[in-house]
């Protein structure tokens, strides 16, 4: 289940039918030479996940395009943060996002 396709009531359906399992698709951002996509990794990673739920029940959750990569951030066409701290709080929040459904108890 494609976290980005649920209506509010499906997701919070989908979550219980998924017993909280959840596929963070994370691919970076970047140049792969000059024949190929920018979202190249991004677009893999979120096709892997789908895949993965067709056969395990999952919410597959948006594709997470932001990572930590020295060698291309100074190419153009790179999205790139640096620090790992930042990755951290992302799925830190995705996490909440996604149990709140389901548990009131979750503290942003």
């Amino acid at each position: 289940m494609r976290w980005e396709s649920l209506t509010m009531p499906d997701f919070a359906r989908a979550v219980i039918d998924c017993d909280g399992v959840g596929i963070i698709p994370i691919g970076v951002l970047q140049p792969h030479s000059t024949h190929m996509p920018l979202g190249t990794n991004m677009f893999e990673s979120h096709w892997v996940a789908c895949k993965a739920a067709e056969r395990e029940p999952a919410l597959v959750f948006p594709q997470y395009c932001w990572g930590i990569n020295h060698e291309a951030m100074h190419l153009p066409g790179s999205l790139v943060i640096k620090a790992d701290e930042a990755t951290g709080a992302m799925m830190r929040e995705f996490q909440g996002a996604a149990l709140r459904p389901v548990n009131p108890w979750v503290q942003d």
